[in-house]
Parts: structure tokens; C-alpha cells; sequence
């Protein structure tokens, strides 16, 4: 049952004054996320999991925006067993389908079997089918393509002897399923992690294959190149622990090459693993033509959930990041990219107007307005859950003056040598220069939401630059050095004037 003429009144409503927003949503529930959100025809529609009061049955809940971030509608789907649905950041997707409404999918806690559920343009289910095989060890990691008159289903499953398999299947517009294809070693572990159309003939996907029976050794990427009923062609395997990053995401451009997106191995740190977001092209020959790293470095918790292309010819990708450290927090991340590697802005976001959410803030779908604006969704909160829009302009801002956006910076793009103290700093800090001395320029100092708060002049020669804090904020502030048509990211500080 949906209250919608009440909910409206539960949170302040966005700023139309201005082109984009940063909202966060309640709608009363304990609990309620968004995993993930497509937009079509200026609509968005959200899709994640809250916690029923009455019951404290977990269940399906999806949301329907408008491009200014009005809720329009609203509504949750109860596993009709009594079951607890359930879906992860990486599997568990929402689609829109040729034939109206969306279809998506999802998992119910207790029994291993996947569900596929279609709802209508208004949200009200039409149908549910469910995928089970009793001789499967674990069968629910499911993803979802739209193709013409059905989908195509893809992720792993495991086998008896708990090996994870990759495997595509095709359904058509019932669910009904039309050929189900394994890939990939059958002793080895692997997972289709994302799949695509290079074209009407060929179906690219993109799976992470582990070298070994030991699924903590080395892994490659395997590219699939498959027709459309499910015959492999021909694959492409990378070398163990590639530079261009162990695969997430695969993209076709409008010149037929693809686009690919990973995690690469940047370092270790104690006895942690860092990575770091990559993105690489292949050419219609299947050659690497560049390798790029962009953004900080980090955990797996770094990374881009959804790239989806946009009106001008390139992509705009969303996510999370999350630096270590006293004072960080989670947050959103969008940047734009042009299809020769170039970032064209990037910017990172955490929920506006409240200390309250200083947690789990992650954009886990992005989409295209026909205006060209660009809205992330995802889920903000620490102990609350609360489902989180953000719009920008197809420049990355709120705003239609400068909004000092953040550069996505690669690995190696940073000079070494530089110190920032005091951190935390209250009337102001030093920021001592290290190798970057005899160049000069200037640091920029962004806040968390990709607006400029300062800029200060670098002397060619200074050892040591001085700056202010008077009439900043207190908060978490990131510094860049810009040379030489050059920007690095040298640090942050924090800013807290009651030190």
C-alpha cells in the first residue's frame, strides 16, 4: 500500500532554482537502500531493499522519480513464499523492458534459486519467475541485459564442488528460458561480471577467470565473443594480474571498439592488496591501445558501479570511494570520460545538509537525461539507510557558474615529497613542497562536493607554501598542485576551528 500524499511531507523538497540536487529520501521504513536505477524516457526508477516494521521481512523496494527529483510513485514486492529477498552491490539489477515496465533481478535469502520479476510502468508486478537447480551449490548472483524480444541473464553459479562457473542464459520476454551456456575452465573459478552488444551478431562477455584450482592465486580476464544463440566464437584471455585491473565493466563506443573497466593492482599496504580504477580500449583486432588510472587509491570498496553513455559521445561513470584515514568517509563518486581515456571531470559526493550521514554513501546506478543532465543514484547512510539521488549538468555541476571540479587523477601523477601540517589545521596550515619546488603554479583546495573553497599562488623556488583557513568550514578538503598544464593530487586536510 503506498501513502504517497504523506511521504511527501517526510523530507524537504529539491531546490528547482538551480539545474541539479543532492536528495536524500525517506520513506519510513527501518531500513531502505537503492542497489540500483535506470532512467528512461526522464524517469527514474529505483531499485533496492527495505525492512517491512510490521513483519521484518526484507523485501524489494522501487522507487519512481522525476528529473527534478519529485517522488512520483513508490512500492515493495514480498517474496510470496515469506521468504527475505535479497540482492548485492554487484548482482541483483533492474532493466527497463521493450515491451513496458522493467524487469529485474533478485534472490530470496533461504532458498538458492535467482527470480526474475517484471513490473509494469506503475510498479505492480505482472509476473515472477524463478531459476533453481537443486544439484547447484549456490545459484543467485544473476545480472540483466535487455535484448530484443527478452533478456539476457549472466553472472556464476557454483557447482557441486563449489567451483563458481560464468555462464550467459537467454530468456525470452516470459522468462522463459530459449539456451543456458557455461564458459570458461570448468575446474577454474571465473564470473561473468558484465556483459554487452558489439553488435546485432555478437554478444561480448566479460569474465574474471581465476589461473588455478586455487581461487586465492592468479586471475586473468576472458573476454567471450558469442552469437546470439549462445556459440562461442572466439575468446581473448589477458596475462595473470593485468595492468589494465582485474575486469568490471565492458562498453562498446560509437566506433565499434570496447571500452574496459577494472580494478588494477597498484601496491600493497601491510597485508592489504590496493587497487585503483582503470579503464583500457580494444580495438576491433582485440589490441590494447592505451592503459589509464584514474581517482585514489584504495580498497575494492573504489570503484564504479554502472557506466552508461551519454548524448555527447562519451561515458559517464558512478560509484564509491573510500579513503582510510581519520575524519573520511564513504562517498559517491561520477566522473565523465571521453573514449581516448580523457577524464573530463570528476567529482565526489556525500549527502547534503547533515552530519547524519558520515557512513555507507555509495552511487550504485547512473543514467542520462534527454537534456543531457546526468543523475547518479545509490544509498546513503551509516546505521540509516536512505535511498540517495544526485542531478548534475552534463558539466558536472550543480550549478551554472564554476563549480571547481575535482581532476581524476592517475597513479604516478602525484610528486613525491610533500608534507601538510599542522592536519588537523584551524587558523591555517603548511604545505611543504618537496620536488615540485622549482616548478611553481598554484594548490587548489576542493571540499567533498567538488566546489573550490581556495586557490594559492606557488612561488618557483618556495620551499613551503602558507594557507588560511579563515572562513573555511570545518570538514575533510582535498589539495592539488597545478603545473604546467598539470594537476596531481598532493593531500588533504582537515579543517577544524575548534582545535
Amino acid at each position: 500500500m503506498k501513502y504517497i500524499f504523506i511521504l511527501l511531507g517526510l523530507f524537504p523538497v529539491p531546490a528547482y532554482a538551480q539545474p541539479g540536487f543532492n536528495q536524500v529520501y525517506d520513506l519510513g521504513f527501518s531500513y531502505q537502500l537503492m542497489r540500483d536505477m535506470v532512467v528512461h524516457n526522464d524517469t527514474v526508477v529505483g531499485y533496492g531493499i527495505a525492512q517491512l516494521d510490521s513483519t521484518l521481512q526484507q523485501v524489494i523496494l522501487l522507487t519512481q522519480f522525476d528529473s527534478s527529483g519529485n517522488l512520483l510513485n513508490w512500492d515493495t514486492i514480498a517474496d510470496p513464499t515469506g521468504d527475505f529477498y535479497s540482492m548485492g552491490k554487484s548482482w541483483g539489477k533492474i532493466t527497463h523492458s521493450q515491451g513496458g515496465g522493467y524487469a529485474l533481478t533478485a534472490a530470496p535469502l533461504a532458498k538458492n534459486a535467482a527470480r526474475l520479476i517484471k513490473v509494469n510502468g506503475q510498479l505492480e508486478t505482472e509476473f515472477i519467475k524463478e531459476y533453481f537447480d537443486p544439484g547447484l551449490a549456490s545459484n543467485f548472483a544473476y545480472q540483466i541485459l535487455e535484448v530484443e524480444n527478452g533478456y539476457l541473464l549472466y553472472g556464476r553459479v557454483q557447482d557441486s564442488n563449489l567451483v563458481a562457473r560464468p555462464f550467459i542464459r537467454r530468456i525470452d520476454s516470459h522468462g522463459e528460458v530459449l539456451w543456458d551456456r557455461y564458459y570458461g575452465n570448468p575446474d577454474h573459478w571465473g564470473n561473468m561480471v558484465d556483459i554487452t552488444l558489439l553488435n546485432d551478431t555478437i554478444i561480448v562477455g566479460a569474465n574474471v577467470h581465476a589461473t588455478t584450482t586455487n581461487v586465492l592465486g592468479p586471475s586473468r580476464n576472458e573476454l567471450y565473443f558469442v552469437r546470439p544463440d549462445g556459440t562461442l566464437l572466439y575468446e581473448w584471455h589477458s596475462g595473470p594480474n593485468p595492468e589494465m585491473g582485474f575486469l568490471r565493466k565492458v562498453k562498446v563506443t560509437e566506433s565499434g571498439e570496447l571500452l574496459l573497466y577494472g580494478m588494477a593492482i597498484v601496491g600493497q599496504n601491510g597485508g592489504s592488496t590496493v587497487y585503483q580504477s582503470t579503464f583500457s580500449l580494444m580495438d576491433a583486432y582485440n589490441n590494447i591501445q592505451w592503459i589509464k588510472n584514474y581517482g585514489r587509491t584504495g580498497s575494492l570498496q573504489i570503484t564504479f558501479r554502472d557506466i552508461e553513455p551519454t548524448l555527447d559521445g562519451q561515458f559517464i561513470a558512478a560509484g564509491e570511494s573510500f579513503a582510510t584515514g581519520p575524519g573520511d568517509q564513504a562517498s559517491g563518486w561520477i566522473m565523465k570520460l571521453s573514449p581516448s581515456g580523457d577524464s573530463t571531470w570528476s567529482r565526489y559526493d556525500v549527502p547534503l545538509g547533515s552530519a547524519d550521514f558520515f557512513g555507507d554513501n555509495y552511487f550504485s546506478g547512473v543514467g542520462v537525461l534527454s537534456s543531457g543532465n546526468i543523475i547518479a543514484g545509490g544509498t546513503a547512510g551509516d546505521g540509516s539507510l536512505r535511498p540517495w539521488l544526485v542531478k548534475v549538468t552534463a558539466d558536472g555541476c550543480m550549478e551554472v557558474i564554476d563549480c571547481g571540479l575535482v581532476p581524476a587523477v592517475g597513479r604516478g601523477a602525484g610528486p613525491a615529497g610533500f608534507v601538510i601540517y599542522p592536519n588537523p589545521a584551524s587558523g591555517g596550515f603548511t604545505v611543504q613542497m618537496g620536488g615540485a619546488r622549482e616548478h611553481g603554479g598554484r594548490i587548489s583546495m576542493y571540499g567533498p562536493f567538488g566546489d573550490r573553497v581556495l586557490t594559492a599562488r606557488i612561488e618557483r623556488g618556495a620551499d613551503t607554501v602558507r594557507i588560511g583557513t579563515e572562513g573555511i568550514p570545518n570538514g575533510l578538503y582535498f589539495l592539488y598542485l597545478e603545473n604546467n598544464e598539470k594537476v596531481a593530487v598532493i593531500g588533504k586536510v582537515t579543517v577544524n576551528h575548534s582545535r
